[in-house]
C-alpha cells in the first residue's frame, strides 16, 4: 500500500475514498482495514472510522480480523483490540493468517495476552507460524531475530523441541523483569525476575523504615503481594505506616519496625506500581500455553495451568470451536469451579444453558444443542457485537472433558 498515493487520493476526493473503504470493509477485504489505519496516521480518516471497524469485527476472521484489530487499536488505544489479533494466532484457522497475526503482534504493544499467544505460537504445528512467533518474542525481549541458531534448530525439530524453544523464550522475556520501587528509608519493594513458568512465586524484598523485613517463604506469593495495596487501604484507609505495618504482619512478614513515617502519595504510588507490574507479568503466565489439555481446542476443551502451591487458584481456559471463551479472566477458584463443572455434568441431559461457570465464562453465552454447542462470544472491545457459531460435539465427549477436568481440579492440593 502506498500511503503517499492514498493521501493524495483522499485530498482530491475524500468522500469517494471513504466510500471505497466502506465497501471493502463490508466485503471483509483486509486492505480496506489497513487503508483506514493509514488514513488515520495521515489524519484523513472519516470521523466514524472506529465505528466502521467495530461493526465488522464480530464476523471478521483470519487476515481481515488481524487488520481490523490493529486498526481499531490505533483509533481507540484499547488493549482488548490486541487480544483480537492474538485470537487469530491461538485459533484454529489457516496457517497463513496465524503467521500474519504473529508478525503483527511482534510490532504491537506487548500486552500479556499478546505475549502469551506468541508463546503458544512457538509450539504451533506449522513451521512458519513457529518462526514468526519466535521472531516476535525475540523483538519484545529486545533481541534481533537474526542468528540464534540453537533456537532455529529447536523450531525445526519435534514437539518436544518446540516446547523447549518456547520455554527458552519465556526465560528471555523474564531476563530484565526485576523492578525496584520506593525509598528504603521509608518504604520500598524490590521485585526479582518474573517466573512465567510457575507464575505464583517471585523473589521479593520489602523494606520498611530502613529495615529489610523477613518472611518464612524464600519467595513471595504473587497473588498476596499483588493485593498488598488493596488490603492496606480497604475499606477507606490511607496507606500510612500503621495501616501498612498491620497488613504486612498479616501477610507473615517479620522483623517489623515499631514506628516510622511514610509519604502517603509515595506509598500509594509504590503499591500501585507493584500491582501493575505483577498483573502484567502474571498475565504472561496466565495466557501462555499450558500442557494439561482435556478435549480438542478446535471443538471443545478445557486447559489447566500448574497447581498453585500456596492457595486454591488455577489457570483454566475453556475452548469452543477454536475460540478461547475465557478471554478476560481465566484464573479460577478451584473449589467453586470444580463444583460448577460437576453441576453441569449432573444436568447435561437437560440441554439448555451451558458454560455458566462464573467469571471465567462471563464472555460467552452457550447452549447445548442436539448435536453440539451453540455459542455467542461477547467481545471485550466496547461497542462490538457478538461472534456467533455452532460446533458439532457429542454429549459423551462433553461429559468426558468435564469429568476429567473436575477430577484434575479435585486432586489439587489446597491450602488449609
Amino acid at each position: 500500500m502506498d500511503p503517499a498515493g492514498l493521501g493524495r487520493a483522499v485530498e482530491r476526493d475524500a468522500g469517494r475514498v471513504h466510500d471505497l473503504i466502506g465497501a471493502g470493509l463490508a466485503a471483509h477485504d483486509e486492505r480496506a482495514a489497513r487503508a483506514l489505519r493509514v488514513l488515520g496516521e495521515l489524519d484523513h480518516a472519516p470521523a466514524d472510522a472506529a465505528d466502521r471497524l467495530r461493526s465488522v469485527l464480530p464476523a471478521a476472521n483470519g487476515h481481515f480480523r488481524v487488520q481490523v484489530g490493529l486498526a481499531l487499536h490505533f483509533f481507540t488505544g484499547d488493549e482488548a483490540c490486541i487480544a483480537e489479533v492474538a485470537a487469530v494466532l491461538t485459533g484454529t484457522g489457516n496457517a497463513s493468517a496465524r503467521a500474519a497475526a504473529a508478525t503483527a503482534l511482534g510490532s504491537a504493544h506487548a500486552t500479556p495476552q499478546a505475549l502469551g499467544a506468541l508463546h503458544r505460537g512457538v509450539t504451533d504445528d506449522d513451521h512458519l507460524v513457529r518462526r514468526c512467533s519466535a521472531d516476535a518474542l525475540l523483538r519484545h525481549a529486545g533481541e534481533e531475530p537474526g542468528g540464534h541458531d540453537d533456537l532455529r534448530t529447536l523450531l525445526a525439530g519435534d514437539s518436544h523441541d518446540h516446547r523447549a524453544a518456547a520455554s527458552w523464550l519465556l526465560d528471555l522475556l523474564a531476563r530484565d523483569s526485576s523492578r525496584s520501587y520506593g525509598t528504603p528509608s521509608r518504604f520500598a519493594v524490590d521485585l526479582g525476575p518474573a517466573d512465567h513458568h510457575g507464575g505464583y512465586r517471585r523473589p521479593a524484598r520489602i523494606t520498611l523504615a530502613g529495615v529489610v523485613l523477613g518472611h518464612a517463604r524464600t519467595s513471595a506469593y504473587v497473588p498476596e503481594l499483588r493485593n498488598l495495596g488493596i488490603n492496606t487501604t480497604y475499606p477507606d484507609r490511607e496507606p500510612d505506616f500503621a495501616a501498612l505495618r498491620e497488613t504486612l504482619v498479616s501477610h507473615g512478614y517479620t522483623g517489623m519496625p515499631e514506628e516510622g513515617v511514610l509519604d502517603i502519595a509515595e506509598t500509594r504510588a509504590v503499591l500501585d506500581a507493584c500491582e501493575t507490574t505483577l498483573d502484567a507479568d502474571l498475565g504472561v503466565f496466565r495466557w501462555r500455553r499450558h500442557d494439561l489439555l482435556f478435549g480438542d481446542r478446535a471443538v471443545f476443551a478445557v486447559e489447566l495451568g500448574p497447581v498453585d502451591p500456596d492457595g486454591s487458584l488455577r489457570i483454566c481456559t475453556a475452548w469452543v470451536d477454536g475460540h478461547n471463551v475465557s478471554p478476560v479472566d481465566n484464573e479460577v477458584y478451584v473449589p467453586q469451579f470444580a463444583h460448577s463443572l460437576r453441576s453441569t455434568l449432573r444436568t447435561l441431559d437437560r440441554g439448555a444453558d451451558f458454560l455458566d461457570w462464573g467469571p471465567t465464562t462471563d464472555h460467552v453465552t452457550a447452549e447445548l444443542l442436539p448435536t453440539g454447542i451453540g455459542y455467542e462470544l461477547h467481545s471485550a472491545v466496547p461497542g462490538v457485537g457478538e461472534r456467533t457459531g455452532t460446533v458439532e460435539v457429542s454429549r459423551d465427549d462433553i461429559a468426558h472433558v468435564l469429568d476429567a477436568t473436575a477430577t484434575a481440579l479435585e486432586n489439587h492440593p489446597r491450602r488449609p
